[in-house]
């Protein structure tokens, strides 16, 4: 019997082995490094995950594909069989094993890490109603879609409020959102009482791309109850409240009304498919596109519909009784022209309407009798992937599971086998997927009806979408969780729609906020990553670069080569430049006092050339004499007035405005100092503001670049910790890049530490242009930096770049530039 380990394309850790000795452990650690594999079988201390799954790394971090080891002789006896049914039936345990045969000739790295590296900080929770009267369920149910929706920088709500028992009225809310959260506010349509107890007549809403807001509420196998605002609507800013063109007025519905009875086998009843699409009149209007599904003596139920990159997906289920546990396998299609055709998984177009015999819509066979349950969740992402999540028994217990429809057209099942979640039996609250714009964050809303709570999971693309952990727990829920898709995409926030636990009148419709927030730590990085603040001068981030307290620093580029090639820098050293961040150089504003009537342009300076300067060899510093060389000052002249400059070391920002504003002891002892221009912004915005613009520069180079400690990473080019900062650095811009929205969002609430205005952000912005890839310095760049750092008199003349001085630790290559 041959003894092997082979690591596929999918992570997965196969092995037959034999003559094991089974050791039982209780910690968890993920297999992060293998050491290669040579001459005789190995001696391996392995995790055993819920789903048996190992990820592997080779010496670059990449996925190790590890062939068949050298033979060994057998022996073939039943003792291979038992060791092989024992791991089997450890699969899905939390338990770690120990593999040993008589070799020991391979170290194996564990290290321990977190599984996923999502997290979700807490941003607020609001009470929005008191729920409606008795033991019926209208706010907070799957198939609401949806009822948090975000347009422009508002958030819209809708939901039922009391009336009276049994009665209700239909509500819908607004919030500003962006650049700062703002309270809610709410119209009721109280020219309308919804009497209906049943639990399928809940309140729709949708915004669409005109600004209409769109309402259905109030209606099972019954004419549609619709409702719409004027074009605009949903971005109308005001004043105060909600503008007058909110207030909802009805309109002639134009979508082809359901049949007005309903059939003795509900499966023969098809499901009609409208879109809201451009017509060819002056206005955007209903279209029907026609019937896209019918049941064979059954009824279709859809886990929803998804529409991303010009595809609309959809996933649904079948049952021929009104007993749940009738409902039976999974089907998926979906449509590249919003709903006119259709196509199967394989890509084959179905034919219209789409019967469950239709070969290429069924995915999955799933039974009968196999507590499925119908209308869970779904969401497609922007990679191409199809996900649904749906429960089922076939086990032995009830589990969640996450269907997964890869960018190739291959489907999966994996079990979502988390810790303490009790089994979501049939008849249980169901739950949602939600995925983030970058398509490598995945969230599973999952409500534990027995524990009275509604739990978050995050998993990642990175970790196959196995690496499943508990991100937050609501308590007091009796909810099926609904979500804002808009803002999670724009905002990266996950905006919850909850329905508490209890009775009347304590039980609330609440909305959780939190921002998902993306760790280094994740289970493709052997490293944990913090952020430390640690005073604001790059003189300390060298100090503690040079004593070994800090691993990495971002900081301008002009102060991590001063402080590499002044004197001082060349005895001591300790830190590399590795990295570059950003791409485009850094915009400086140069301002003077508000009350300096004499200085209106940079031109005023040439007879005022006192500047302020946090420290010589700072960037303020090295700033001014690029601004004395572009002004022509340094040129010697006749009139000792027009030559030179002056500096005076004034200290940090704060002092560096009261130095150029004096006081009324004290007369200004600088004529203007450069900072930079957004975080100066705010001093000099107004007639009323203590300082004034007259100018701005930009420094001649890419303005921020990455240090890392020479203790922590001697030889910088070879170690593969600082390789895989590179690669999550370069995720991390990416994903900045493809959410604008989240990043002004953040820069407004403080939440990065600033406090921009919306404007101000956007602005930024459109200024930045980080680098694709990371990893390297640029030689060129360099000299430029070396150059002027010379003429400024922050290092000697004679100074160059050259090998082992740490200023081009890591070269870039041609093709990164």
């Amino acid at each position: 019997m041959q003894n092997y380990f082979y690591c596929s394309r999918a992570s997965t850790l196969s092995y037959m082995c034999q003559n094991f000795h089974l050791q039982i452990a209780t910690t968890l650690f993920d297999l992060a490094f293998l050491a290669e594999l040579g001459g005789k079988i190995i001696s391996l201390e392995l995790e055993l995950t819920k789903s048996y799954l190992f990820r592997i790394g080779d010496l670059d971090g990449r996925i190790a594909h590890l062939l068949p080891l050298p033979t060994h002789k057998a022996n073939s006896d039943k003792s291979t069989l038992k060791h092989k049914e024992m791991l089997l039936r450890l699969q899905r345990s939390m338990l770690s094993f120990t593999l040993k045969n008589a070799y020991d000739e391979v170290q194996i790295q564990l290290l321990p890490i977190a599984a996923s590296g999502l997290g979700l900080k807490p941003l607020g929770t609001w009470n929005i109603t008191t729920d409606v009267q008795g033991s019926f369920k209208l706010n907070g149910v799957s198939f609401q879609e949806d009822v948090l929706v975000t347009a422009g920088n508002y958030q819209y709500i809708a939901f039922y409020s009391v009336y009276a028992y049994g009665q209700h009225y239909v509500n819908v809310g607004r919030r500003v959102i962006s650049p700062s959260v703002k309270e809610w506010q709410y119209i009721t349509l109280k020219d309308y009482i919804v009497s209906s107890t049943d639990g399928h007549n809940v309140v729709s809403m949708g915004i669409s791309g005109d600004g209409k807001i769109h309402l259905s509420f109030d209606h099972h196998d019954t004419v549609l109850k619709y409702r719409t605002t004027r074009t605009g609507a949903a971005t109308v800013a005001a004043s105060s409240g909600l503008p007058p063109s909110l207030e909802l007025y009805k309109t002639p519905c134009r979508v082809p009304p359901a049949p007005g009875h309903r059939s003795p086998i509900p499966g023969s009843r098809p499901l009609p498919m409208v879109t809201f699409s451009w017509s060819f009149v002056s206005e955007r209007q209903w279209s029907a596109y026609g019937k896209y599904l019918q049941g064979q003596d059954n009824n279709a139920y859809i886990n929803g519909l998804d529409s991303i990159n010009n595809r609309l997906s959809v996933s649904w289920c079948v049952r021929e009784t009104p007993d749940a546990n009738t409902n039976h396998d999974l089907f998926y299609a979906y449509s590249d022209d919003n709903g006119q055709t259709w196509k199967g998984s394989n890509g084959s177009t179905l034919v219209k309407p789409i019967t469950p015999s239709i070969l290429g819509a069924k995915v999955y066979d799933i039974p009968q009798n196999s507590q499925m349950v119908n209308q869970e969740g779904q969401v497609a992402d922007s990679s191409g992937r199809f996900h649904v999540l749906m429960r089922d028994a076939l086990s032995g217990t009830s589990m969640y599971y996450h269907y997964l429809r890869d960018s190739r057209g291959i489907w999966s099942k994996r079990a979502i086998d988390v810790a303490n979640m009790s089994p979501p039996t049939l008849y249980l609250n169901r739950g949602k997927l939600a995925i983030d714009s970058s398509a490598n964050n995945l969230i599973a809303l999952l409500p534990d009806d027995p524990k009275l709570q509604m739990k978050v999971y995050g998993s990642t693309a990175a970790g196959d979408f196995r690496d499943w952990t508990l991100l937050a727990t609501i308590p007091n829920a009796a909810t099926e969780p609904l979500f804002d898709r808009a803002r999670l995409r724009q905002f990266g926030i996950l905006s919850l729609f909850i329905r508490q636990g209890g009775g009347y009148p304590y039980r609330k419709v609440q909305v959780y906020r939190r921002l998902l927030a993306i760790s280094l730590t994740t289970s493709t990085l052997p490293l944990r990553g913090r952020l430390l603040r640690r005073g604001a001068y790059k003189t300390v981030m060298i100090t503690l670069l040079r004593k070994d307290e800090i691993d990495v620093a971002i900081g301008l580029t002009e102060g991590w080569v001063a402080g590499l090639l002044n004197d001082e820098g060349q005895k001591l050293q300790g830190y590399n430049i590795v990295g570059s961040l950003v791409q485009n150089p850094l915009r400086w504003a140069i301002v003077t006092g508000r009350n300096r009537d004499d200085i209106n342009s940079v031109e005023d300076l040439r007879h005022h050339r006192r500047v302020g300067v946090s420290r010589i060899g700072s960037g303020s510093h090295v700033m001014a004499f690029v601004l004395a060389q572009e002004q022509g000052w340094l040129q010697t002249s006749a009139s000792a007035k027009d030559e030179g400059m002056t500096f005076v070391v004034l200290g940090p920002f704060t002092d560096l405005r009261k130095g150029v504003t004096g006081s009324d002891e004290q007369a200004p002892t600088a004529d203007f100092f450069m900072w930079e221009h957004f975080t100066t912004k705010p001093f000099f915005n107004d007639e009323s503001s203590p300082l004034k613009r007259i100018g701005e520069i930009y420094t001649p180079w890419p303005s921020w670049h990455i240090a890392a400690s020479s203790l922590t990473f001697p030889r910088p080019d070879e170690s593969k910790k600082l390789a895989q900062l590179f690669d999550a650095l370069d995720l991390g811009v990416k994903n900045f890049n493809a959410n604008p929205d989240q990043a002004v969002q953040m820069l407004g609430t403080g939440e990065l530490g600033c406090h921009y205005t919306e404007e101000d952000a956007r602005e930024w912005l459109k200024s930045v242009k980080f680098f694709d890839v990371t990893r390297g310095v640029d030689n060129r760049t360099m000299d430029g930096v070396v150059k002027v750092l010379q003429g400024a008199g922050v290092i000697e003349p004679s100074t160059e770049v050259k090998d082992g001085d740490g200023v081009v630790a890591i070269p870039r290559p041609p093709e990164s530039l």
